[in-house]
């Protein structure tokens, strides 16, 4: 009878072994389900954190060589407007030479202008000495007239030879002066005709210093619309350049954009990441709580 018992004990014993065993078998086998799902999804995860990553890193990529191409537009924006600014104090400079020469000008016209009235006040004086030369003159022709008048009187009458001659003689002093004064008063017409000459030369240098001044004046506002167009040329290069800065910082941003978009998407599966980390530890530990419940 004892033996009897104690095989059913053991016979009992066995099952429960063999059920206990059933049962950590099922369960082994559901958590290597869930463990190889857990993995598998872990894998994927990854998979996507490390598409995320790469993507992060070719748009950082992206963004640096943006950065770069930015930087130099606005190095030439600002070479740009140096050169502006040294076109705007070039065309300040060449406005400020072509007023001075306009008021070189100005100053020459009216030098000419006195120049030209003392020309007319010696051509004004010649003309009163050629008609006082000429006034002189008549009145020697008038005199000589006269002599022959006298001279005529004097073969007709004999009686009065003596008194006429004393006349001939006077008109001819009076002659003699007259035609002295005449050319003194010459003398005095060619003075002021070289005068006049010379004021007519001098009048001719102020107008080629005025003709010189002028053409000054012409080459300094040349000078300044070349150097206006060239700041035109600078203004076009900045505002291209500016344009590019604008495209470049809209594509930067967009990049920014992808890239925080990337890392949002690459926190979220390294939380998932995490979460599925924790799965599989808790199901370790149920595991060995299965393999501590197993009694033999």
């Amino acid at each position: 009878m004892q033996k009897i018992s104690l095989l059913g004990k053991m016979a009992y014993s066995l099952q429960v072994v063999i059920d206990n065993m059933r049962n950590f078998a099922k369960e082994m086998r559901d958590s290597s389900h869930q463990v190889a799902a857990s993995s598998e999804e872990l894998a994927a995860i990854s998979e996507e954190s490390t598409a995320a990553a790469t993507n992060i890193a070719e748009n950082s990529n992206e963004i640096a060589e943006s950065s770069n191409l930015q930087l130099e537009e606005i190095l030439k924006v600002a070479s740009s407007i140096r050169e502006i600014s040294t076109q705007i104090d070039y065309v300040s400079t060449q406005t400020d030479n072509a007023e001075n020469y306009s008021r070189n000008v100005f100053e020459k016209t009216e030098l000419g202008k006195e120049k030209i009235e003392e020309v007319i006040t010696q051509m004004d004086n010649i003309e009163n000495s050629t008609s006082s030369v000429k006034s002189s003159l008549n009145h020697i022709n008038a005199s000589s007239n006269k002599m022959n008048q006298m001279l005529e009187i004097i073969e007709n009458i004999a009686e009065e030879t003596q008194k006429s001659t004393e006349e001939i003689n006077s008109l001819i002093k009076n002659n003699n002066l007259l035609i002295e004064e005449a050319n003194n008063k010459m003398d005095l017409n060619n003075q002021e005709v070289e005068l006049g000459v010379s004021r007519v030369n001098e009048t001719k240098e102020t107008f080629d210093e005025i003709a010189n001044s002028i053409l000054q004046v012409t080459v300094g506002i040349n000078e300044v619309v070349a150097a206006i167009k060239n700041v035109e040329n600078y203004m076009d290069s900045l505002m291209n350049s500016s344009n590019s800065i604008e495209n470049m910082s809209k594509n930067i941003a967009a990049q920014i954009q992808n890239s925080s978009a990337a890392s949002e998407e690459q926190m979220a599966s390294m939380e998932e990441i995490t979460s599925s980390t924790e799965s599989l530890a808790t199901l370790a530990e149920e595991l060995q709580l299965m393999i501590g419940n197993i009694k033999l």
